[in-house]
């Protein structure tokens, strides 16, 4: 029997059995048992790093939980029944080179077991999500991603200098496999649905748990080859790996917390190490538990936005479970149900259908074997429609109506009938009329009847035949005493259904496209822009109601926080107002803009008329900021916005004096007050303004820095990241591009095109003051 060697106390504290820290070199077991082989290690007292011992074991997986039913009662029986059932805990055995721990049961090498594995220094930024998403990315990165949040990979040790103290913020390869996945599902932009922080190395303490699998070998042509085996028998094998399925748990990021919950607010985020604490304490950013695979499948449980998301790899399929109860369904194909017994749909609303081409029903009877009644004497076959008050059915143009048996019509009114051209009647038997009133009967013309047998007219009165005059005793002809007919009304024609302006981004552009709908929501391909999370206070009931719609503004995806991975280098405090909704939360203006469909209808107040900020109490008055604000900015502001003494409904939220955020919705306050609270939220915004130049390069001037704080004021901090597509552009074409925000409501406004009008030239002077 193999013995290991006890090593003396003065060289280890460990007996021959172990514990010992060994290093995988082979892990192909064709037992298919888990079982590795590994190189033992062994520290010196001369460092801290371990040296290879040279000597190498076999030792088996020893899994945490594992089970197999008894053997002992099996029966010489080959159903399934008979033979033994295992169950349990089963991980993949690690790649070579991956360090574990291994003991010796009773000092004896043939029964080794690694019992745990040991994470390389510093590379667990992957763990247990796979895709965590950052901007320090590396040189290879394309120009047009970079200070983009990617997923990333482990920093290349091999590259990295090392220069940085915080290994976290070392650069890192961008993955371009999943970020080509995220672009096609289309959730590219999206930080709740597509990229994510859930990494090992956001907190202290981690505040993230699960695991993920360590996907496929990478075999496609040119992927990386390392020399593996036992010295004497190396062969060139595939290392890469294209990624595994996860399952995390996030108990979320603590460093920014949601402004309000999410069915009284879009994601809008407080910093805290930016010591902006508006927030809800108990809805920390990114708390979630997800289930993706490498290839994009995802099922995602998202505590802080409060919605349920699932959706295929290629985005062609997804169905969403809002905060206020929506379910959303998307396919770019059909969806289709069957059941065995009914389809219950009902709606305490509307029931609102359009089809793209036809809308085909039809009851087959099948059920009944094609037999008008089942078994239980139940009619079978049948279409039935019926309203309490008005049905509407407007035609195209042909209408056909065939009833090969019985037709009843009953109208408990009146009945009018208007035909614009011929009215043709024909009945191949014998046609009944009676009126139990009087009969009227109209010509503007020749009134002609033909009878092919006998006219035969009874009447229990006088029979009157008016032709213009003259007169008789009994048959009166032309004897004035015929009556005129009355002028029958006409038929009052349908009115069509008013349409809705929606929507939608068509895959690989960026620009939103428009389409007239009688529905008020219709699920695309994402990105889809009316997300209720997004922009909560625009999909309420009031506002999704066909029969009157609000402003169905769309918002379009943008960054929800600083990096989290800079630890405090990114301390920019992402808290732009909700106002920013005004300006549909930078819709820019295009050709492919959508149609709008009017102004909100919405009479609800979200936080009754005397209820407070759910934000809490407003904490700027006391706040400081650095730097001083120029008078003329002020000035520009004010000119702007206009005072409000009183609170006002302003598209997302209670706005109050030069624009800023009403405590409640019955506030009241001075002039000198709103001044105030103008000087500090300017303040704060223009620090942002420069925070944001330094971060990404740009030496900008005073009036380029004022120009961007009213832009930013007007339209939130996550405009500046897209006006400037994220620091790749130019100054010249930053002024431009300023001209486009001029929506509101989803549609172009002429005093925002005259205030980017004159940012946009404020701006420019700041170009030629920096020449």
């Amino acid at each position: 029997m193999a013995q290991l060697t006890r090593t003396t106390s003065d060289n280890s504290s460990y007996g021959a059995g172990g514990p010992y820290e060994a290093i995988v070199v082979n892990h192909l077991d064709t037992t298919y048992m888990g079982t590795l082989e590994v190189e033992l290690l062994k520290y010196t007292t001369t460092g801290n790093n371990p040296e290879r011992t040279g000597q190498t074991y076999t030792v088996r997986y020893l899994s945490p939980f594992y089970g197999v039913t008894p053997q002992r009662d099996q029966q010489q029986n080959d159903g399934y029944d008979f033979t033994q059932k295992s169950y349990g805990f089963w991980m993949v055995p690690p790649d070579v080179g991956t360090k574990v721990i291994v003991l010796f049961l009773e000092d004896n090498a043939a029964h080794g077991y690694w019992i745990g594995c040991v994470q390389d220094q510093f590379m667990n930024f992957m763990i247990p999500d796979g895709r965590a998403s950052t901007k320090t990315t590396t040189e290879a990165t394309p120009s047009v991603l970079r200070n983009l949040k990617l997923p990333v990979g482990e920093y290349n040790k091999r590259v990295e200098t090392g220069e940085g103290k915080d290994p976290t913020k070392f650069k890192k390869p961008y993955n371009k496999d999943f970020t080509q996945v995220l672009e096609n599902q289309g959730l590219f932009k999206d930080e709740i649905r597509g990229t994510t922080t859930s990494s090992a190395r956001r907190d202290i303490p981690s505040m993230v748990f699960g695991f993920s699998s360590p996907g496929p070998l990478d075999k496609r042509p040119g992927a990386p080859k390392y020399a593996y085996g036992n010295q004497k028998s190396k062969a060139e094998q595939f290392y890469n790996r294209l990624g595994g399925s996860s399952l995390v748990f996030d108990d979320g990021d603590d460093k920014f917390i949601r402004r309000v919950h999410a069915e009284n607010g879009p994601p809008e985020y407080a910093n805290v190490e930016a010591n902006d604490v508006q927030g809800d304490q108990t809805i920390p950013h990114n708390e979630l538990v997800r289930l993706r695979t490498r290839t994009g499948h995802q099922i995602l449980l998202h505590n802080s936005e409060d919605l349920i998301y699932i959706a295929n790899s290629r985005g062609t399929a997804w169905i969403e479970l809002t905060s206020d109860g929506k379910i959303d369904i998307h396919a770019d194909d059909s969806i289709s149900l069957m059941t065995g017994a009914d389809l219950n749909i009902t709606a305490e609303r509307d029931i609102n259908m359009e089809a793209g081409r036809n809308i085909n029903m039809k009851a087959t009877a099948r059920y009944s074997g094609v037999q008008q009644q089942d078994i239980n004497g139940n009619e079978s076959g049948r279409i039935q429609l019926e309203s309490v008050f008005n049905t509407n059915i407007d035609v195209g143009k042909n209408y056909k109506l065939t009833v090969h048996e019985f037709s009843d019509t009953v109208v408990e009114n009146k009945m009018k009938v208007l035909v614009k051209d011929d009215y043709h009647f024909h009945t191949n038997k014998t046609r009944y009329q009676r009126s139990d009133a009087m009969t009227h009967e109209t010509s503007g013309f020749s009134w002609y009847r033909k009878s092919d047998g006998n006219i035969n007219d009874l009447a229990s009165g006088i029979v009157a035949i008016d032709a213009g005059g003259g007169g008789g005793p009994d048959i009166h002809l032309n004897s004035n005493l015929a009556q005129s007919a009355t002028t029958p009304d006409d038929a009052v024609p349908v009115t069509v259904l008013s349409t809705v302006g929606l929507s939608y981004v068509p895959p690989g552009s960026n620009n939103l496209e428009g389409y007239d709908s009688i529905l008020c929501r219709a699920p695309q391909h994402e990105p889809w822009p009316h997300h209720e999370n997004m922009n909560p206070l625009a999909v309420k009931p009031p506002e999704t109601d066909r029969e009157k719609p609000g402003s169905l503004v769309e918002t379009q995806f943008r960054p929800l926080t600083p990096d989290t991975f800079l630890k405090g280098g990114d301390t920019r405090a992402f808290n732009s107002q909700q106002r920013n909704r005004i300006a549909g939360e930078g819709s820019p203006v295009t050709a492919g803009s959508a149609p709008t469909t009017g102004i909100s209808n919405s009479t609800v107040d979200p936080l009754g008329p005397d209820a407070t900020d759910p934000r809490g109490t407003d904490q700027r008055g006391g706040t400081t900021f650095t730097g001083q604000v120029p008078g003329d900015l002020i000035d520009f502001l004010k000119a702007k916005e206009g005072f409000a003494p009183r609170a006002f409904w302003d598209y997302a939220q209670y706005s109050i004096g030069y624009g800023t955020r009403a405590l409640n919705a019955n506030e009241v306050i001075t002039e000198q007050e709103a001044e105030r609270r103008l000087g500090d939220e300017v303040a704060r915004f223009r620090q942002e303004v420069i925070r944001y130049g330094q971060d990404n390069g740009y030496n900008w001037t005073g009036p380029q820095i004022d120009s961007l704080t009213s832009f930013t004021y007007n339209l939130g901090t996550g405009k500046l990241s897209e006006v400037t597509d994220n620091g790749t552009r130019d100054n010249n074409t930053i002024a431009e591009k300023m001209l486009l925000y001029v929506n509101a409501g989803g549609k172009p406004l002429q005093g925002l095109i005259e205030r980017r009008r004159d940012e946009s030239a404020w701006f420019r002077s700041g170009i030629q003051a920096e020449r």
